[in-house]
């Protein structure tokens, strides 16, 4: 309070007297955007991105440095997903201000997006075909299943296990095989489609196949081979 009144009655001081006091009118000015904003806004733009999935995904955004001081924004904030980002998992989401004095900064946070998905009900064992009994539902955070998951017990049962596996781990598409409806030997009908006219032929398989799969089958009229798709247990189909 001295110093100020001393400035106002020296004129000859009025400069020294204004730069020593601009660093608290400067301060006094500076109008900064709250964190919570920045926040607000990743949150939001990040619950956007995951109305995909069948429940609101748990987002979690990281800290942003206390000492960071932004200037407000007049303009509502831009989130946006840096080139290359995921929208699950540790995510990195950047937040812009257009006006009135443009800045960006990145932010990270982490998405989590709980689902039911098939999981092993018990020790299973490489090369078991597996039973309804053999699995069972449970909550998952779909961003660690990044070899891909099932939701329906009915697309697993079946299927052949291509590994071991312990109790409660969810099941991957890497892990399961198509069962073998044809094997090598097997008598097969060979249904041949096309221009109208829908032909079947006994022939014998060649190769083991699963359904979906191309095989190589003799036709036991003709003695010749050709290759055909496992229609199912005993059926192959070629085109004309």
């Amino acid at each position: 309070m001295a110093f100020s009144l001393a400035c106002a009655r020296l004129p000859a001081l009025l400069i020294v007297c204004f730069v020593a006091l601009m660093p608290r009118w400067a301060a006094a000015a500076f109008v900064s955007e709250p964190h919570e904003n920045i926040r607000m806004a990743v949150e939001s733009f990040l619950k956007a991105e995951g109305a995909e999935y069948a429940r609101d995904p748990v987002i979690t955004v990281g800290r942003i440095d206390p000492r960071l001081r932004l200037h407000a924004c007049s303009e509502p904030l831009q989130a946006y997903l840096p080139a290359g980002a995921r929208t699950s998992g540790n995510v990195t989401v950047g937040v812009r201000c257009s006006a009135p004095r443009p800045w960006s900064l990145i932010v990270q946070a982490k998405v989590e997006v709980m689902e039911m998905v098939v999981v092993s009900a018990r020790p299973l064992q490489r090369g078991e075909q597996l039973r309804e009994d053999d699995l069972e539902l449970a909550e998952r955070d779909l961003a660690s299943l990044s070899g891909g998951y099932y939701r329906e017990l009915a697309e697993v049962v079946g299927m052949k296990l291509r590994r071991s596996l312990r109790a409660g781990l969810p099941l991957q598409r890497s892990m399961l095989s198509a069962p073998l409806v044809i094997k090598r030997g097997d008598k097969v009908s060979i249904r041949a489609a096309g221009g109208g006219l829908d032909v079947r032929m006994q022939g014998e398989a060649l190769e083991a196949g699963a359904h979906g799969d191309t095989i190589r089958v003799r036709n036991l009229s003709s003695r010749r081979e050709v290759e055909a798709r496992v229609a199912g247990p005993g059926l192959v189909e070629v085109n004309f």
